[in-house]
This record gives structure tokens, C-alpha cells and sequence, in this order.
């Protein structure tokens, strides 16, 4: 029987902004259900904006740079400058570097946007069954559009490692779900990388295919957000909608969270969430 955990206290946006100095902001669920703002969001923002207040978009969104989800949040209605966004996209040239991976032969799932954020992340996009590949980006659920495409993901996938290649595996949006407009729930790219790697995995026994998460819950996003707007510790939250992304990544750099109701997780088990955030959040509207 699992250990009832204490549920985490509800708290106010009023309290939260009393104690902490930088907002660590998700987009899906926090800000935007993806039809529109979220009720508050855009007064929300526009306090940070005139008050001076730190704040960083840190979203595990991977089709685009900062500069054109700047230009999509602002026909949402959201005011927010490409500085203020940390898409995991802007993690994989730092990705790349760190490995030696300039003008890799890259294979891209996903959308058009997806192949051009890795061109520009230093990488050369190039067509599933070409020899010699290097990278395999599984860039946003875009790229598969039904369980015939999944099926020739795998096939593609198999015929690469049957070469003796061995791809690096990169997974920039590490979510398994997100909320969508109409109230109800999509599969990210992250659900299908747990079903090709459930695929590779008995394909090829004994080995270990997996894909690199790159955005949350990894720490790699977290400690890029503290890098580009320096503070104590203890001044950062994050304000997320996800448990396992979120408020997990959270935990593990040591940074207190809140986790907003208006997402995907049912509040029903709070005791025994194997992660708690600091603080449950019902609205980002002040009184």
C-alpha cells in the first residue's frame, strides 16, 4: 500500500509574488490552454512586465526559437519578448556543442519548423534513410500523424541500427500529454518515445535505445533558466501544470513549485503524489 504523503498547502498568486523574486513560467496549462490566455494570465504578465519583476517562460516547446514564439504568444494576447522564453529548442545547439556534433547527418520528426530549429542549432537535416546518420531528433507529435507513420518511425529507426549505426536519440519535449483546446488531452512526442523505445528494446534486447530528454523534467532547462537570471535559491519558483515534468524537475535542482490546477494532473490522489510541489495553485487571477 503506498505511504500517504502530506498534500502540499494551496496557496494565492498574491502570496507567492510576497516571496519570491523569479517566476519560472510554463506556457500549456499556466499561461494558455491553447485556444487562449488562461483567466489572469495576461494581467499576470503584465504585473511582472510593470513591476519589474524576473520572470522566464520554460517550456518544453520545441518547434520553434524564442523570436517566433514570441510572435505566437503576442496573437494569443500575450505580451512576452523573446528574452523572457526558454523553449527547449534553445537547448540543442548548446546540445550540440557540448558534443562535438556540428553538421551531423540529423533525421527530424516532426514539423517543418522542427527541421529549420535544427539547422539553426548547427545541425544538417537529412532524410530518414540516408547512411551514416548521426541524430535522430524526435522533435513534437506533428511528425506522426497515425500508427502507419509510428510503425515507419520503427522501421526507419531498426534499418539505421541493422547498419551498425548508432544515432543519438534526442527527445527536446519530454511530456506524455498536454491539454487541449476543447478540454481534453494530446499525446506528445515524449508518449512516443516510451512506445519506440518499448519497440527497440525488444527488437534488440540487452541493449539500451533511449531518447535524451532535453527539456523538463531534465535539469539541463532548470539550470539554464538560474544561468540566465542569476538569484538565491530560494527566490526562484516554478509555476507548472504537470507533476512529472514540472514540478519533478523542480525538486531536483532545489527549486520550490506550484503547481496550477487549471492542467492535466486530477487532484484526487494529492497524498500520494510520488512528487509535491511546495504550493497548489488554483488561479494565477489576484483578488
Amino acid at each position: 500500500m503506498p505511504i500517504l504523503l502530506m498534500a502540499s498547502r494551496t496557496t494565492t498568486i498574491e502570496a507567492l509574488l510576497d516571496r519570491y523574486s523569479v517566476f519560472c513560467l510554463d506556457m500549456f496549462g499556466v499561461l494558455t490552454d491553447g485556444a487562449g490566455p488562461l483567466p489572469g494570465a495576461v494581467e499576470f504578465l503584465e504585473f511582472l512586465r510593470s513591476n519589474n519583476r524576473e520572470y522566464l517562460i520554460v517550456s518544453n516547446g520545441c518547434r520553434h526559437l524564442p523570436e517566433m514564439y514570441a510572435q505566437i504568444y503576442r496573437k494569443k494576447g500575450l505580451l512576452i519578448p523573446p528574452e523572457r522564453i526558454l523553449p527547449s529548442s534553445a537547448l540543442i545547439r548548446d546540445w550540440v556543442e557540448l558534443r562535438g556534433l556540428e553538421g551531423a547527418s540529423t533525421w527530424v520528426i516532426g514539423a517543418e519548423s522542427c527541421k529549420e530549429v535544427a539547422r539553426q542549432s548547427g545541425l544538417t537535416v537529412v532524410d530518414p534513410n540516408t547512411k551514416g546518420l548521426q541524430v535522430v531528433i524526435l522533435a513534437d507529435e506533428s511528425g506522426i500523424r497515425s500508427l502507419g507513420d509510428l510503425e515507419q518511425v520503427l522501421a526507419s529507426l531498426c534499418a539505421a541500427i541493422d547498419r551498425d549505426e548508432v544515432p543519438h536519440l534526442l527527445l527536446p519535449n519530454p511530456d506524455i500529454i498536454f491539454p487541449t483546446e476543447k478540454g481534453g488531452f494530446g499525446f506528445t512526442a515524449g508518449a512516443l518515445a516510451c512506445v519506440l523505445e518499448k519497440s527497440l528494446a525488444v527488437r534488440y534486447p540487452g541493449t539500451q535505445w533511449t531518447f535524451e530528454g532535453l527539456g523538463k523534467p531534465y535539469p539541463g532547462i532548470f539550470l539554464k533558466a538560474k544561468s540566465l537570471i542569476p538569484a538565491a535559491a530560494e527566490d526562484y519558483i516554478m509555476l507548472g501544470d504537470q507533476l512529472v515534468t514540472d514540478i519533478k524537475g523542480a525538486l531536483d535542482v532545489g527549486m520550490d513549485s506550484a503547481l496550477l490546477t487549471t492542467g492535466v494532473v486530477d487532484l484526487k490522489g494529492a497524498g500520494y503524489w510520488p512528487y509535491q510541489p511546495t504550493y497548489l495553485l488554483h488561479s494565477l487571477e489576484r483578488m
